[in-house]
């Protein structure tokens, strides 16, 4: 069964960057990817992720920690692991800790997030990295 994420971010260069981790990490995923909190839960709809991570400031909308409450309000998905990231705002990231499963601050490297996703899912099988 593929492993489901949703990715939430205001930079669509970001998102592609999860897509480029995530599929390349673990052999087979779903990626849904939402620029802001509407279209994250027009996704929920039909669809529930395995984790979801999500930057903490984010436009318009609302921003992370809004997803986060709303989210831990819906008995549905209330359960699903949230990773939060923010660069700027990790400050206050951290301080909210407790609202999110892990925190990470931006930028962040494939090997770190993909550690903190095993943490979570730790069915999960991560590809061998080789070399040519």
């Amino acid at each position: 069964m593929p492993l489901r994420f949703l990715t939430l971010d205001d930079d669509y260069e970001l998102l592609e960057i999860y897509e480029y981790f995530l599929t390349d990490a673990f052999f087979d995923v779903i990626i849904k990817k939402a620029l802001n909190n509407e279209e994250a839960w027009l996704i929920l709809k039909d669809f529930t992720p395995d984790l979801i991570i999500t930057d903490l400031w984010h436009s318009p909308g609302g921003n992370g920690l809004d997803f986060l409450r709303e989210l831990r309000q819906d008995t549905t998905k209330s359960f699903i692991p949230v990773i939060g990231v923010s660069g700027y705002g990790y400050s206050v990231l951290l301080k909210k800790k407790k609202e999110f499963n892990a925190v990470l601050k931006k930028p962040i490297t494939r090997r770190i997030l993909i550690d903190c996703i095993k943490e979570f899912l730790p069915q999960t099988d991560e590809k061998e990295a080789t070399v040519g």
